[in-house]
């Protein structure tokens, strides 16, 4: 960070991502003859982290800033939830620039370098029309590629897998929460792989749109979302879920499919505000890692022979995953025995015992060289495999 450019501590706070500082010298003062709190960052991973810590009240941004350029910053600060209200004002030097940046999400283009005077106006009217954002960024929640990892998992639209729903009741339990959910978010849907505790209709239907769902955030910003009470808050104060299902309290961390497309998030819920703990989020992580494991060594296990079509980068990846579930298993089994009913703890042994036949089974694939390596997926094969 280029630090604070002085001015009031009010509530309004303006960041300028400009690689020529010297160029926003101008702009800056005028913003600060105004009473806002103005903040540098010379390109935009600086930016993103100044945005994320200190959620702006407008950005102002050239498009031609290093670190990905601005539509890459645009579409970071829209996939996070703690940025994706932030209105952006995209300073362009041509046609391209301007078109690039409306495309990305920006709410207006100015001339840059940015005249003070249209500047100031421009922050006025996008701080004065801002309208709720409802949903995650279309690009994430509809990408292709992330869509075809969902649906290859075989976890879309089946019946409550054993292991998931166990799992989630210790979550219940652990947190002591009335509502845990392993949600996995579709082009315009979730869908509940198990849940506890939803009330009806969507208990029974086990799915919502996307205008009832907090997950969808996870998911969009790759990262915990952790919300002491949602009608508070600037973003999900608008979503359905809050009126309709009465989520209050959410707290829920990333669940990946094994190529590493962000397909789901493993959530626990509460009907009145909460103050989560750091505590909390490591128990929802060790309880998604521990869910992904069981599905790959199962993956592994329920066939006769080795996969064919498994590369050695696929069956490392795995090892990788295997490996953390066995420790996220430990750590669920150290951090909150007492919370832990005596059933719960034999299951999770019992998990620990399969994570390490499943790795056991994957190294010997990996030693022997079962796994194909990575330019023999598509190579022609004899009849003996």
């Amino acid at each position: 960070r280029m630090g604070e450019e002085g001015g009031s501590h009010g509530d309004t706070s303006i960041l300028l991502v400009e690689s020529d500082r010297e160029a926003s010298l101008g702009l800056a003062k005028r913003l600060r003859d105004r009473g806002w709190k103005t903040l540098f960052a010379r390109d935009g991973v600086e930016g993103l982290k100044i945005a994320l810590r200190e959620q702006p009240s407008a950005i102002i941004l050239n498009m031609s800033v290093p670190a990905g350029g601005g539509a890459s910053f645009i579409g970071r600060i829209q996939r996070s939830l703690r940025t994706t209200s932030i209105p952006v004002i995209g300073l362009v030097s041509d046609d391209a620039q301007r078109d690039a940046a409306l495309e990305a999400g920006a709410q207006v283009c100015l001339e840059s370098p940015a005249d003070p005077q249209a500047a100031e106006h421009a922050i006025e009217n996008v701080l004065g029309r801002s309208e709720p954002v409802t949903r995650a960024p279309e690009s994430v929640v509809s990408d292709p590629d992330r869509l075809d990892a969902l649906r290859s998992t075989g976890l879309l639209d089946a019946e409550v897998d054993p292991d998931l729903d166990y799992l989630t009741r210790i979550a219940a339990a652990t947190l002591g929460v009335p509502v845990a959910l392993l949600s996995l978010v579709d082009e315009d849907r979730q869908f509940f792989a198990t849940h506890v505790g939803l009330p009806e209709p969507w208990a029974t239907a086990r799915q919502t749109p996307l205008s009832h769902s907090f997950c969808q955030w996870v998911v969009a910003g790759n990262a915990p979302v952790m919300v002491d009470d949602a009608r508070e808050h600037p973003v999900l104060r608008h979503n359905l879920a809050v009126k309709d299902i009465g989520v209050i309290a959410y707290a829920g961390v990333p669940m990946a499919s094994p190529s590493g497309q962000q397909i789901g998030s493993f959530c626990g819920i509460d009907t009145e505000p909460r103050s989560w703990s750091a505590s909390d989020r490591d128990t929802l992580t060790d309880l998604v890692e521990t869910a992904t494991g069981l599905l790959i060594a199962r993956s592994w296990q329920d066939e006769a022979a080795p996969r064919p079509e498994a590369t050695s980068m696929e069956a490392d990846q795995a090892v990788r995953a295997v490996t953390a579930a066995i420790g996220g298993a430990s750590r669920l089994l150290r951090r909150r025995p007492g919370d832990l009913s005596a059933h719960q703890r034999r299951y999770l042994f019992s998990a620990l015992d399969r994570l390490n036949d499943g790795l056991e089974r994957l190294i010997t694939d990996l030693r022997t060289g079962t796994a194909a390596p990575e330019d023999a997926r598509d190579a022609p094969r004899s009849a003996t495999g």
